[in-house]
């Protein structure tokens, strides 16, 4: 009993932090620049971009310093939901291609959605066994009594990690499967409280202390889930009226050689052509 109690205390506490950056220099929610003149650009993140989207917006402001990122990171589900009531995004990069799809056939798209980068899963212990089975291990549930993913129903990791386990015939219960609302805060989760996790491979790549394959991690085959194209798209608002060439800058750069470079660095492949992927 005081052993559960132990974990709910933590379980607790991970999702209280799970906001804080995972890793030494995280997220950068607003860049601020010195130039009153400056242009803005209202961005909307997926969760497992948490890592790599101020390193791309350092990238970014090398050749366009005049130009004011603001980034603000959630679940792909709850940023569409926040975009179709009002809020002021300029565009929108998602986890995966449904939600930008749903946002051009709602009208909210100034231009078609497009895929800029693909996501892997993994199967990630802070405990460091490695894994013997690959996700046939979780059946052992002494090991791995609890097992957190992204929420299926918001976050598009979450339901390649579904779907992973239903390729391979597991099922974990209630009690031992843990849901975070994005794979940000599932990361947080494993590395703090979950015994595993079925987590983005960029939000654990880029952690010198926990990267190492084969010991804390491993990756899941890809005909093991449905591929995690991730779109990007503009929203046709204010800002796309008034400033189209400088959104179409930016969207110009995250399908650029140089932005798939960067990808490839933080666990992504990217699309043909590139030299990401």
């Amino acid at each position: 009993m005081f052993k559960k109690k132990k974990f709910i205390i933590s379980l607790f506490f991970a999702y209280l932090f799970a906001a804080l950056p995972l890793f030494a220099g995280g997220t950068t929610e607003e860049t601020i620049l010195p130039n009153s003149e400056k242009t803005i650009i209202n961005i909307a993140a997926a969760g497992n971009l948490s890592e790599i989207i101020p390193v791309l917006n350092s990238l970014y402001h090398e050749t366009h310093p005049g130009v004011e990122l603001n980034v603000s990171i959630a679940s792909t589900g709850k940023l569409t939901t926040q975009i179709m009531t009002g809020a002021p995004f300029d565009n929108m990069l998602g986890a995966n291609t449904t939600y930008p799809a749903k946002l051009a056939e709602e009208g909210f798209a100034a231009e078609a959605p497009v895929v800029y980068a693909y996501g892997e899963i993994i199967l990630f212990s802070r405990h460091g066994s490695g894994f013997s089975k690959g996700l046939e291990d979780l059946c052992d549930g002494e090991t791995f009594r609890h097992v957190v993913i992204a929420n299926p129903k918001l976050a598009p990791y979450g339901r390649a990690a579904v779907s992973a386990l239903e390729c391979c015939g597991i099922e974990l219960t209630a009690g031992r499967l843990v849901t975070a609302e994005t794979i940000k805060q599932a990361a947080t989760m494993a590395v703090t409280a979950a015994d595993a996790g079925i987590l983005a491979k960029s939000t654990i790549i880029c952690n010198p202390e926990l990267n190492e394959e084969g010991v804390f991690w491993t990756a899941i085959p890809a005909e093991n889930y449905t591929p995690i194209e991730q779109a990007m798209v503009m929203i046709k608002n204010s800002a796309w009226k008034q400033q189209p060439e400088e959104l179409k800058a930016y969207r110009d750069f995250i399908l650029s050689d140089e932005a798939a470079v960067l990808f490839k660095q933080y666990g992504y492949s990217t699309p043909s052509g590139k030299t990401g992927r």
